[in-house]
Order: C-alpha cells, then structure tokens, then sequence
C-alpha cells in the first residue's frame, strides 16, 4: 500500500505533513517496490522506524500519529514480502517496539498499519533446509505480541468498540491468521484474554458478524472480499472450540439472509455454506439455500476441473453434502425434492471427475449415507437404461 493510498478522503483542512512526514511518506511508496524495499532493509530504514515508534514512550514531544502510522506503514509494506520478512521476525527489538506501539497508539489509521504489519509477520516465511520455525523467527513473533498485551487489546477493545471497520476487518485478518497457523494459542486467548472465561470473546467475534457482516461490503472491492472472508472463516474456529456460543440462533439467520440475499462469490457463498452448516444443529436447510449452497460448490468443482480442491472448495463442497443429507432426511416426500436431488447429483458427479470415480470422491469427501444412497440409485438407473439399449 503506498502512503497516498492511505490519506485518501482526508479533510482538506488538516493540518500538512511536516518535512519529516512528507520523508517518511517518500519511504512508504518506495518500499512498495520489490527492488526498492530490499534496499530499504539493506540501509537500515527498520531503525528509523523503530527509532519513531520508541517515541511513543519518551518524554514529550511525542511523535506525531501521522509519523507512527507511517512507520507502521513502511513496516508492513517489508512484511508483506515473503522474503524480507524473515530479517524483520528475527529482530526481536524490533518486534518489541512494534508490540508496545500497537497497545500505546488509540489512533485508527495507525492501527490499521499495525494490525496490517502484524498480519504480514503471522504469513509463511521461506525455511531454508534443516531450518526450524524458532530460526525462521516465527517463534518470536507471537510470544512477544501475547506478552505486551497485543492480543487481549485486540480481543477485548478493537473488537466490541472499534467503529472503524477497515480496522475491524484487519483485526479479524490476523486473528484468522492466528487460527490457521496458531489454532492453539488463539485457543488460549478465547479461553483466558476475558476474566471469568473465553465466552466472552467469542461473543465479541459474534456480536462482530452480526453488526459489521454487511458493512464490509462498504469497504473496497478486494478489502471487502477478505474482511468478509476472515470473519466468516473466524466464526467456524470459534464456534469449533467453544462448542457453542450466545445468539446461535441469530448467527444461523444472519447467515441465512447472507446466502439467500448476499452478492458475494461462489467462494465465499461456499465460506457460507460451512458457516451455516457449523451452526445449524439440527435444522435442515430450506430448498432454496440448499440450492444456493450446492450450486456454489458445484460451480467451484467446474472451475478446478480435474484438479485437486483447494481447503476452502473441499470444507464448501463437504458442507454442502452434509446439509443435503439432512435436507434429505428432513424431507417427507421425496416427490416434492427433485430438484435439490438434481442439485445434488450433479455436484456428485462434478467431484467424481476430481476424484477419478465416486468411489474415490466418497472415501475422500466422506459423503453421507444419504447422498451416497442417492447417487448411487442414480448410476444403477443409468446402467440400466445403457443396458437395455
């Protein structure tokens, strides 16, 4: 992100940058460029940032919010490489004063860049052969953020009392991070940032879907699709290790309306049809968002053709047999569910191509009995009309 990017839609009568400022908003543009940003590293522009956010904690006067943001900015920009990033994970000082910035700073645009620069350091690094992840550096990163308090601020203030919703959906991003690359530490978050126990935060990342959901579409297009995402895919993990949370009910109809009335891609409508299945319990699905679900994945399946399913099209894809089954079960006359069946059917067949025969797509999507059952009256049908002619 450059740093104009960032200043867009600013009032017009805020105060100009300072010489220093219009310096570091110069470094923010050049380190946006792969071969520049690795000539910043080389010169050392990470000292002059942390130079800047040590600010933060000396004697007045205090850098301005606009120098930290920038700081932060510059910073994310290196991290969002695979290949510096590792330098920048390495340089525990430098992750210290990151951390203790993150928690002093109550400024939004610098903790967008913050949580940005945080998000950039939770992603993979390259691991040279026989390297650990404790060499790589990312076994520095998330002690010193849980240490400083980096976490439990994100969990309990960011998340029930931030209006700024670009700031929102970043926090969210790094929190899915978490989930992905840290599931059991963003466990022991959920479990203990909140006195008197986890729920509370779950409830907080509910309370977040169920405000904040259709706003994201506000944001950017390309914002907007990964706040969506993240919030979605952060969801399913909570409500994994609670077992349950408050306003289940209300999830399930939020998610409902999103499936039904949404404008999102089929790859997130398949995020969706986890979520939905995730909270549904013992409620099958109507006929109209079953159909909504399976065309989703099914159009998914299309796209990849033969190709193995990435881990978002494969959860969609189990999700929707899974909420087939139980619109199956639930149904009482199988007359009135041809087309659901049809539905279902052909998205049998789409992962059949995948897998190389159903027996493979079974094994390897666990399809339920019911479908299974389905699909597999729907080949002897087939048989015996090939025989006969």
């Amino acid at each position: 992100e450059t740093a104009e990017g960032e200043e867009e839609g600013e009032e017009e009568d805020e105060i100009p940058d300072t010489p220093a400022e219009r310096a570091g908003a110069m470094l923010w543009d050049l380190s946006c460029s792969p071969v520049e940003a690795r000539s910043l590293l080389g010169h050392r522009v990470t000292d002059v940032c942390q130079h800047v956010l040590e600010g933060i904690h000396k004697p007045p006067p205090l850098p301005s919010a606009r120098r930290t943001e920038l700081a932060f900015g510059i910073l994310a920009n290196l991290a969002a490489r695979s290949e510096l990033r590792s330098d920048l994970l390495r340089d525990r000082a430098l992750l210290e004063v990151v951390a203790a910035g993150y928690v002093a700073s109550d400024d939004p645009p610098t903790l967008r860049e913050a949580t940005r620069l945080m998000s950039g350091l939770a992603r993979p690094v390259p691991v040279e052969e026989g390297e650990d992840g404790e060499a790589s550096g990312r076994g520095l990163l998330w002690p010193v953020l849980d240490d400083a308090g980096v976490l439990g601020k994100m969990c309990t203030l960011v998340l029930p009392g931030s209006l700024d919703l670009a700031l929102l959906g970043r926090t969210v991003e790094f929190l899915n991070l978490m989930s992905f690359f840290q599931g059991s530490a963003l466990e022991h978050i959920l479990s203990h940032a909140v006195q008197g126990g986890g729920t509370g935060v779950a409830d907080y990342l509910v309370e977040t879907f169920l405000d904040h959901a259709e706003d994201f579409t506000t944001l950017p297009v390309a914002e907007a699709g990964a706040a969506f995402a993240n919030l979605v895919d952060l969801l399913v993990f909570v409500r994994g290790i609670t077992g349950g949370v408050s306003r289940g009910g209300d999830v399930r109809s939020k998610l409902e309306k999103l499936l039904l009335e949404g404008e999102v891609s089929n790859v997130n409508m398949a995020r969706l049809g986890v979520a939905f299945d995730a909270f549904a319990g013992a409620q099958a699905p109507s006929t109209a968002l079953l159909a909504v679900v399976v065309s989703a994945s099914r159009d998914l399946v299309r796209v990849t053709k033969d190709k193995p399913l990435g881990p978002t099209e494969l959860a969609g894809v189990k999700a929707a047999l899974r909420l087939g089954d139980s619109y199956l079960q639930a149904a009482r006359d199988l007359e009135d569910t041809v087309g659901a069946q049809r539905g279902l059917l052909q998205l049998c067949e789409g992962v059949a191509s995948v897998y190389g025969s159903p027996e493979g797509a079974r094994s390897a999507l666990d399809v339920p009995e019911r479908v299974w059952g389905l699909w597999q009256h729907k080949q002897a049908r087939s048989s015996g009309v090939k025989g006969a002619l």
